[in-house]
């Protein structure tokens, strides 16, 4: 398990990796960067190289942390962003960068164990997959990877962040195939990820890539609670 922690503070720092050492993380490796350009500077030398778990700091100079957090989306969709910070101002304006958790200084060792654990295990379990038959082919899909599933009278396509498959069973069948903590079935022929959800409105969702999705009447209130639950759960209230 990779992970980067970066804050112009070198006390900041250097308690964050020490908390971060203590907890029980399998094979953790954590890099520390004193500023937010030296991290994207590392990054950008070490394409292939990349961290599952970032611990930024917001308020920096130079690059601040939320940038920071913009291009690390524009290369790693999936990557883990906790931002550490004193100002609960930029809650909201993080939004589009997905952040997973959010932790106030002075940093509490008890709330940072609860958000890594969460973390880990959040990237674990998110890793199930799917299988299905296309044209004979049994093909194996991250369900991480997975957009949002579509019924089509005897199929179901599959809208992947890398392609679209269709194989025929029924969305019912799919639904149960799926973790309920991140789909949510927002109507008779859509089943969506949560994690790739930009806006919602009364009838209507907004995927991150501009797809528009309608929410029948019948499943307006299970997905306004639904989508509470996981937005609560991702900010750790």
């Amino acid at each position: 398990m990779r992970i980067a922690i970066c804050d112009d503070s070198k006390e900041n720092l250097a308690f964050i990796e020490e908390a971060v050492e203590k907890i029980n993380v399998r094979d953790a490796e954590i890099d520390c960067f004193y500023s937010g350009d030296n991290l994207l500077s590392y990054l950008k030398k070490n394409k292939n190289f990349y961290y599952q778990i970032y611990l930024l700091d917001i308020e920096m100079p130079g690059t601040n942390g939320l940038d920071v957090a913009k291009e690390i989306r524009e290369m790693d969709k999936r990557a883990i962003i906790v931002f550490v910070t004193l100002y609960s101002d930029y809650v909201f304006s993080s939004f589009e960068v997905q952040p997973f958790r959010f932790i106030s200084k002075p940093v509490d060792y008890k709330k940072l164990e609860d958000v890594i654990q969460a973390a880990v295990n959040y990237i674990y379990t998110s890793k199930k997959y799917i299988f299905i038959t296309v044209d004979k082919a049994r093909i194996q899909l991250c369900c991480e990877n997975i957009m949002y599933f579509e019924g089509d009278k005897r199929k179901v396509n599959v809208y992947a962040i890398d392609d679209v498959y269709a194989f025929y069973s029924r969305i019912s069948d799919v639904e149960s195939m799926v973790d309920n903590s991140w789909f949510v079935r927002i109507h008779v022929s859509y089943l969506i990820n949560m994690d790739y959800v930009k806006a919602i409105y009364l009838d209507e969702i907004i995927l991150n890539n501009g797809t528009h999705l309608p929410i029948s009447k019948k499943y307006r209130k299970s997905v306004k609670m639904e989508y509470m639950k996981y937005t609560k759960w991702r900010m750790g209230l």
